[in-house]
């Protein structure tokens, strides 16, 4: 896999180097690269990675023009049902199935209006609300977050900001919508493109429309690459992140704190905490929906900080990462993954779920998997029910519905 860290330099895992040489007609670049935008950079994407990040980072303000006009009358472009999402970072489109299989749609969103400043580009990860099931893309390429309500190819909303002091664009990557308490969009930007560390730019509701910019960013001294966010039914914040030396963290914010305001030391905050457990590449986390209440937190491990921890690191009980046991997964979530990078569960008591694997097929797939239940629910290490292919560059998965009924 592809591995974009300090420098802008271009690591590639030891599996995947031939294919890297013969896909991107060039030598493995040890070097840095230019800006994120670049020709050169642009083709290696889209002709070989099927994870690509490039580093931007810190905090900034937003720019948007009119609201894009709409229709009196929403008319859904396919049916609304139980639906799977993967977003195809390679192709510049999100792709929406059945959850036993079956194309319903493809979102490409290629206007460019008054709302949005460029066509759908390299979308990464994804969020289902639970007031409209609307699906939120976290668009790395475009630099803007976009809204699809339901049934819909095209997006109803834009949400982009810049640094108002270098007018730098933030390069998102994880996207988060806090359907049970604050009503807060939190987006994890992985840097920015003047080369600030990432942040977390958070949305108020009343900011939630074309006209306005972000309401305030978190920030973390810590934080180097921030990757993916997720919000659990208390209104608490996770954040995976990279730190400066390129290790993987979870940084756990209350709610009180992820809402009251800027921070500069989100992670440091009184009651917020940073896990000691070492990711070896961060990937999509996000709270097992157990009713009455979260129980556990899974998070991927794209490299796995040891061989036996790679796939998804279920920790347990909540809330989680103030030090001691709780800190150490329960179980480890793996049924022959190859590359597994975000994940999301199907039903409510949390015993299933798909996975996006980058590198499972060529282009990637998504996998359901069916797990057990038991004290750390769930256990064991999952069994592959089916798969859904036909991906370019497979990045994220969502789930609508993902929180039950």
């Amino acid at each position: 896999m592809y591995r974009w860290f300090t420098n802008r330099t271009l690591i590639l895992s030891p599996g995947l180097v031939a294919l890297a040489l013969a896909a991107v007609a060039a030598p493995a670049p040890a070097r840095p690269l230019a800006a994120p935008d670049a020709a050169a950079f642009q083709s290696a994407v889209r002709a070989a990675l099927p994870f690509a990040l490039v580093p931007p980072q810190a905090a900034m303000r937003l720019r948007q023009g009119p609201p894009p006009q709409q229709s009196r009358r929403f008319q859904p472009n396919y049916p609304v049902v139980p639906t799977v999402f993967g977003s195809d970072y390679g192709a510049n489109v999100v792709k929406a199935y059945k959850w036993t299989g079956g194309l319903l749609g493809t979102l490409v969103d290629p206007a460019i209006n008054s709302c949005q400043a460029t066509p759908f580009k390299q979308p990464a990860g994804m969020w289902v609300d639970k007031p409209g099931r609307n699906l939120w893309v976290a668009n790395f390429g475009s630099q803007d977050v976009r809204r699809f309500a339901p049934g819909s190819t095209t997006s109803n909303l834009t949400l982009r900001d810049i640094d108002s002091l270098t007018g730098a664009a933030y390069e998102p990557i994880g996207v988060s919508y806090d359907s049970y308490a604050s009503g807060n969009l939190y987006v994890g930007n992985y840097v920015n493109t003047a080369g600030k560390p990432g942040d977390i730019e958070v949305w108020k509701p009343a900011q939630q429309n074309c006209n306005s910019a972000a309401s305030y960013y978190l920030f973390d001294q810590r934080f180097q690459y921030v990757y993916f966010v997720a919000n659990d039914r208390a209104g608490n914040l996770y954040v995976d992140y990279a730190d400066t030396a390129g290790v993987g963290h979870v940084c756990f914010i209350t709610a009180a704190n992820a809402t009251a305001g800027p921070s500069n030391n989100i992670c440091g905050a009184t009651g917020d905490f940073v896990s000691t457990v070492s990711l070896g590449y961060p990937g999509g986390l996000m709270p097992f929906r157990a009713a009455p209440a979260d129980k556990s937190l899974g998070v991927v491990d794209q490299l796995g900080s040891a061989p036996s921890l790679l796939g998804l690191d279920v920790y347990h009980p909540l809330p989680l990462l103030s030090s001691g046991p709780a800190e150490v997964p329960c179980t480890t979530i793996n049924p022959g993954f190859s590359d597994p990078v975000t994940w999301a569960p199907t039903v409510a008591t949390g015993i299933g779920m798909f996975v996006s694997d980058a590198t499972a097929v060529p282009g990637g797939e998504l996998i359901r998997v069916k797990t057990g239940t038991g004290a750390c629910p769930p256990t064991g290490p999952g069994v592959a029910i089916s798969t859904i292919a036909g991906f370019t560059q497979l990045f994220g998965t969502a789930v609508s519905p993902s929180y039950g009924p």
